[in-house]
């Protein structure tokens, strides 16, 4: 009988991962990315993977990465499904079962309340039908180009706007600014998960519009650059400020500055979404299905509108 292992208790060798990925996803497994992932991760010292190693090989492997949730302001501790994968030979073996059910058991041991994600269509049937997945939404793309953009200016405030790199300075601010009041969940975002997320990224190069008010910061955004695209990865702003002021002011100058079509993710029923509306952002091409899987009842956590959710929350972007 496959034998599931716990990766805290018997660590596996980085090659037998490597070996497995490539033949699951023919694309080459990058070691760097996999230590920041799963031994840098700020919110547990505890790297949460269990696996089946059978002939000498690994047979099934699923990780997920632990995260700070704020629930009503309350924190709580959940994970991000973050990777999963069955070597060709052992698929259709009912493994990946067997090691989801110990890695939940495990995380809810550590009182862990959920594992949330964000599913392609290649992991969505298997997460819904065996493993309690919850849909939540279909995300897409929330995306405006230049030549839609309505620049509907209604700025009343005289922000500067200036792009940098991330710096020590800048992660400082984090504590001081807000990322919304119209929803009361959200993945906790503060300094040291925006430094491990997006400074000490090893993929991924970001970048944060920084604005400043009489030598005050109001307003930061983080981005990325992706083909000819500017994806939004997260917002921050003054809570004495008004949020979708500096968000459309924000994103009015990276495209007159970069010429670029701007994509995020923006929850449906926010004030914020219906505005970006009328700036000429539309919902596009389909993205993932985002759900959460529950390790208690919480039902605060299984409907779609009390969450907060940007691109900083899933490992893809």
């Amino acid at each position: 009988m496959a034998k599931v292992e716990i990766y805290h208790d018997n660590p596996l060798s980085i090659d037998l991962i490597e070996h497995t990925f490539k033949l699951a996803f023919n694309i080459p497994f990058d070691k760097e990315y996999w230590y920041w992932r799963f031994h840098n991760n700020p919110n547990s010292k505890k790297v949460y993977i269990s696996y089946i190693v059978e002939d000498g090989v690994l047979a099934a492997y699923y990780a997920v990465s632990p995260m700070r949730i704020l629930i009503d302001g309350q924190e709580q501790k959940v994970a991000l499904s973050n990777m999963t994968m069955t070597h060709p030979k052992y698929q259709g073996k009912g493994y990946f079962k067997k090691i989801a059910k110990s890695l939940y058991e495990n995380l809810k041991k550590d009182n862990y309340i959920a594992i949330y994600g964000f599913a392609n269509h290649n992991s969505h049937y298997g997460f819904r039908k065996y493993l309690n997945w919850v849909d939540l939404s279909i995300l897409s793309l929330f995306q405006v180009n230049p030549k839609i953009f309505r620049n509907i200016n209604v700025i009343k405030n005289n922000s500067i706007l200036q792009i940098e790199n991330i710096t020590e300075e800048i992660l400082n601010q984090i504590s001081n600014l807000e990322v919304t009041r119209e929803n009361n969940i959200y993945i906790k975002r503060d300094r040291d998960n925006i430094k491990w997320r997006l400074k000490n990224n090893p993929i991924n190069t970001y970048k944060v519009q920084v604005g400043r008010s009489n030598g005050k910061i109001i307003s930061l955004l983080f981005f990325k650059t992706y083909k000819k695209d500017i994806d939004i990865i997260e917002f921050f702003y003054c809570g004495n400020s008004n949020k979708v002021e500096l968000m459309i002011h924000s994103i009015s100058e990276l495209i007159r500055i970069t010429n670029s079509n701007i994509n995020l993710w923006s929850n449906l029923y926010t004030n914020e979404h219906i505005s970006l509306e009328k700036q000429g952002f539309q919902e596009t091409s389909f993205n993932t299905y985002f759900g959460v899987i529950p390790l208690i009842k919480n039902d605060l956590l299984l409907h779609y509108k009390n969450w907060h959710y940007r691109f900083i929350d899933s490992d893809i972007f």
